[in-house]
């Protein structure tokens, strides 16, 4: 038995220090861009709580330039205006190396044909980080959650060895390309369609 547990992307970014008006990298973002509203929320949040009504002016202008999507379809990009959007290939980046302090991932890793593929987009999310950068997201595990689970509790059986062969493999991706994992665990995204159990992580680029 593993508890599966439900998760948003603000989740994923409690996880995070402080960083101020750090620049966020959404790969793959679609037409939802949940990690850029996110983020824009999230900053939102962190600057109500600065006293200083100065800096709290100057920042609150400022959070749609700290946001940068990316999807290799620009109808996606089209249909939700939010921040600066760029229609590119996530394994062949338009970005300078250490440019971003985050890079984000949802739903992506497991849409592309083989582990080659995987490994290109990992090594030019490590690239355009910082050092120190945060690399966050989460992976849909296949095959789709049956309707009594997604309506069952948070406790499953864990009766598909493939599951965990899947967590396993893209567990052991991140430190192959730089990464020390935080947080990571099994679980289904709340704030979007929920038919999938996730593999979710939080990492920090160490090399």
């Amino acid at each position: 038995m593993i508890t599966v547990q439900p998760y948003t992307y603000e989740d994923l970014f409690r996880d995070l220090p402080n960083l101020g008006n750090g620049i966020l990298l959404d790969l793959g973002c679609g037409s939802q861009r949940g990690f850029t509203r996110t983020y824009i929320s999230y900053l939102y949040k962190r600057l109500a709580a600065d006293t200083n009504p100065t800096a709290m002016a100057e920042a609150s202008r400022r959070p749609e330039n700290n946001t940068i999507a990316v999807d290799l379809e620009h109808k996606l990009l089209e249909a939700l205006p939010l921040g600066k959007s760029v229609c590119s290939d996530a394994r062949c980046l338009p970005f300078s190396d250490a440019f971003f302090d985050i890079v984000a991932m949802g739903w992506l890793l497991d849409r592309l044909k083989g582990k080659q593929e995987i490994y290109k987009v990992m090594r030019e999310s490590s690239r355009v980080l910082k050092e120190r950068g945060y690399l966050i997201g989460d992976v849909a595990l296949h095959p789709i959650r049956s309707v009594h689970e997604r309506l069952g509790g948070a406790e499953l059986s864990f009766d598909l060895p493939s599951y965990y062969r899947q967590m396993v493999f893209y567990r052991n991706i991140l430190p192959k390309f730089g990464f020390n994992i935080l947080s990571s665990g099994m679980g289904f995204n709340s704030e979007q369609i929920d038919e999938y159990h996730t593999f979710y992580f939080v990492a920090q680029k160490v090399t």
